[in-house]
């Protein structure tokens, strides 16, 4: 079965409880463009967007297995742009497996237990990715990336 790997990412702002619909729709479309521009970049594809909450998926390559490490620099970056100057706040979750259905659910198991500001991968997805990518230690046999080692 062919490799992939998932990102879900939830934005959080000051602008969710201003109650201003204009404000909302532009701020929703700002970061849609961002995520969209960072996911393609590395070459992946946003497979839905809920608010503000995306989910992007990163397939090997042909001849080159490094799915894992995109999905985590592009949830970086991501979270790099999107705070940038702003007052928003980003989390991710990044799961790598041979059947996107699963890693999906890990994702959507795993999100809401991320702290704001930080990007969680799963063991299989640091083990992967260990020598590219920063790690510390999150809990519960994951791991929240740091920046490019």
């Amino acid at each position: 079965l062919p490799k992939v790997a998932v990102v879900l990412l939830r934005v959080r702002s000051e602008w969710d409880s201003s109650g201003d619909p204009e404000r909302t729709a532009s701020e929703l479309s700002s970061m849609d463009t961002m995520v969209r521009e960072e996911v393609s970049r590395f070459d992946g594809f946003v497979a839905a967007r809920v608010g503000t909450l995306w989910q992007a998926i990163f397939g090997a390559r042909t001849g080159i297995d490094d799915q894992d490490e995109r999905a985590v620099l592009a949830a970086l970056n991501i979270r790099q742009r999107l705070t940038d100057g702003e007052t928003r706040t980003v989390r991710a979750a990044v799961v790598s497996s041979e059947v996107s259905v699963e890693a999906l659910d890990d994702c959507h198991t795993l999100l809401p237990r991320v702290p704001s500001m930080e990007v969680w991968v799963s063991d299989q997805t640091h083990q992967r990715t260990e020598s590219k990518i920063d790690y510390k230690p999150a809990t519960s046999g994951m791991w929240s990336a740091a920046g490019v080692a």
